[in-house]
């Protein structure tokens, strides 16, 4: 078991007997096992539904009676989520969530601090592999070519501030098609990719290039991002049975060549006609998990 935060256990101490939680459990990479001294410290906690605000505002109080919160932030719906950040800049997530709801979850992506109603032995002790979302994938794909399209704006007005945040928006898409690729069922955050894409995609995002606000240079990221999404994005729709938006392509690729000068293939050759510019590894999976564990800590009373 790897070493968890000290205030992992002073939190289970506090809260272990309340009756507001009727579990704690660690997720995430701390759930996962796979955590650094970058991670935040994931967790998930059960309560009865009318007894969601009582918990939330237990959870304040606890944490901050244990690290001053510099940064409060708070998520409602069927389920609570609460971030925190401590004044040492340390980041704390809790999804307080129904009973019921852990049913999702498996061994291998979460551990118990404490589990009073013993349902960490009911879940499985891993998640099937993640399959490709067929309606994220649709979305990726026309999302790419709108933004991809709206390159003629940003150059009719030189906007070249803007067409580089427009690269930016393209590269998490690109990012996003991959990440529907990896098989792992519990991606975790967004702040390590790194840790899910293998070499081969890492290697094709570490050599687009980053442009900086000119006409030229933002073109040509343009053309090399497509380059790398269109033949990956066609893969997949073809691999889901997606419709290809054929027409929503072909006007796109119509006005960046009538109006720009831009062309490039199916499986994306481009040429840029050039006018001067303006002033101005070895895939990386998460580990499978733990095996059953014991909580951390137990009700010194039994009580829920």
């Amino acid at each position: 078991m790897p070493d968890d935060p000290p205030i992992v256990r002073d939190i289970a101490n506090q809260l272990v007997d309340r009756s507001e939680f009727l579990g704690l459990f660690l997720a995430g990479s701390s759930g996962r096992g796979d955590a650094d001294p970058y991670s935040d410290v994931d967790f998930v906690a059960l309560t009865d539904p009318d007894r969601q605000d009582a918990a939330a505002a237990l959870w304040r109080q606890t944490l901050e009676n244990l690290r001053p919160i510099v940064f409060w932030n708070e998520q409602r719906g069927r389920n609570v989520l609460l971030n925190a950040i401590t004044e040492d800049w340390l980041r704390y997530d809790v999804l307080i969530i129904r009973p019921e709801d852990i049913k999702g979850r498996a061994k291998s992506t979460i551990r118990p601090v404490f589990d009073h109603g013993n349902l960490y032995a009911t879940l499985p002790d891993y998640l099937p592999d993640a399959v490709p979302n067929a309606r994220h994938v649709t979305r990726q794909i026309n999302e790419f070519i709108r933004i991809l399209g709206l390159m003629r704006v940003g150059v009719g007005r030189g906007e070249y501030v803007l067409l580089v945040k427009g690269t930016g928006l393209l590269r998490d898409l690109l990012t996003d098609l991959m990440l529907e690729e990896c098989p792992v069922a519990d991606k975790g955050g967004i702040l390590h990719p790194s840790r899910l894409l293998t070499a081969d995609q890492m290697a094709v995002l570490l050599g687009l290039p980053y442009p900086g606000p000119h006409r030229s240079e933002v073109i040509a990221a343009h053309i090399a991002l497509a380059e790398a999404f269109f033949p990956r994005a066609r893969r997949l729709a073809e691999q889901l049975s997606i419709e290809w938006p054929t027409r929503f392509e072909a006007a796109t690729r119509r006005v960046l060549q009538s109006e720009l000068g831009i062309s490039f293939g199916s499986e994306p050759k481009a040429t840029v006609k050039e006018t001067p510019a303006s002033p101005g590894t070895k895939a990386r999976h998460a580990p499978p998990g733990l095996p059953l564990v014991a909580p951390l800590v137990r009700a010194t009373n039994g009580s829920a």
